[in-house]
């Protein structure tokens, strides 16, 4: 396939499991993994942002179970970033049929 659609098909294998359900229900809520990553990265981690650190305190649960949360959080963490490996797996073999095609037109200049 084009180097675009591999691009395509990493993106859509990481969007379809990020909006698969996490094993999560807090109050009654079902909690898909693409919010807990984006609640508990920006709730929590990094860059904290006021209403995600709202939702995350409404999720308050007992300390035993944040664990859990953690080890979830960090389970997501690991299709994500393989989706950004292979994303730039993609991007060196485009560098490079570009370096191809620039050897081709410069020996033609020539």
């Amino acid at each position: 396939p084009e180097l675009v659609d591999e691009v395509r098909i990493i993106c859509q294998n990481v969007d379809s499991y990020l909006d698969e359900w996490s094993p999560f229900v807090i109050a009654g809520e079902s909690i898909k993994r693409r919010k807990l990553l984006q609640v508990w990265m920006y709730g929590k981690l990094a860059h904290v942002n006021a209403d995600k650190r709202e939702i995350l305190q409404r999720w308050r649960v007992d300390r035993d179970v944040e664990p859990l949360f953690q080890y979830e959080f960090e389970s997501i963490l690991v299709p994500v970033t393989q989706a950004i490996f292979w994303i730039r797996q993609v991007n060196l073999r485009a560098l490079e049929q570009l370096k191809a095609r620039e050897g081709i037109i410069a020996k033609a200049d020539a």
